[in-house]
């Protein structure tokens, strides 16, 4: 699987968990599951780890598996007491969010004369900026979880949905660039047959004159 096919499918399944989010944002323990999904995230990658180490018995010391202990352990206490990260949970999607707004808006402000974004494009990291100042700013939103959900699932809509768009523009200025790339090979190559084909009648032509010029 190429590097394209992962990055469409990673953005289709953050898409599907955006809209997830925003589906069940009014489900009040739903900030509870995500902790915990999050803290699973973080326990089966360091269980896998520390099973592979113990079965390869690699030589590498115990700072080398601390990483892994730590995960297992964070990823522990994520599921066993969600509640005690729900608010920073809350301020992680904020910043998430941000983050996410940003890495779009410098991308398309830094392209948009090789891919030729439309202005209107700029909107949605804009929606994806404000989603997250609402969450990190504003006390009313930062204090309501449901809130917090929702504005992080309509984040991942247009996370996803700005880089199907630049994807989709990528790919037409790559189109159009084989386009030109073809057409100028297939003027080249009439040039050259053009030129093959003017050079024996240039030379047939020398040919009788220096006949003629013998016979005379």
């Amino acid at each position: 699987m190429n590097k394209i096919s992962i990055n469409l499918l990673t953005n289709i399944l953050l898409l599907l968990v955006g809209i997830i989010l925003i589906i069940f944002h009014a489900r009040p323990d739903l900030l509870i599951w995500v902790t915990r999904a999050i803290g699973l995230m973080f326990l089966l990658p360091g269980i896998y780890y520390l099973v592979a180490f113990a079965l390869r018995r690699e030589s590498t010391g115990f700072s080398g598996i601390l990483p892994a202990i730590g995960g297992v352990c964070f990823g522990i206490v994520l599921m066993a007491r969600p509640a005690l990260f729900t608010t920073a949970m809350g301020m992680m999607m904020g910043v998430m969010m941000l983050v996410l707004g940003l890495y779009h808006l410098v991308y398309i402000v830094m392209s948009r004369k090789m891919l030729k974004f439309t202005i209107s494009l700029i909107l949605l990291p804009m929606l994806i900026i404000a989603c997250s100042a609402a969450v990190l700013l504003v006390d009313r939103v930062r204090a309501n979880p449901e809130i917090i959900v929702l504005l992080t699932g309509l984040s991942l809509f247009f996370f996803c949905l700005t880089t199907l768009l630049e994807y989709h523009a990528e790919r037409r200025q790559a189109t159009l660039k084989s386009e030109r790339e073809a057409q100028m090979a297939a003027g080249t190559g009439n040039n050259a047959a053009e030129h093959n084909d003017a050079g024996p009648c240039h030379d047939c032509e020398n040919d009788n004159n220096n006949q003629l010029h013998v016979e005379l």
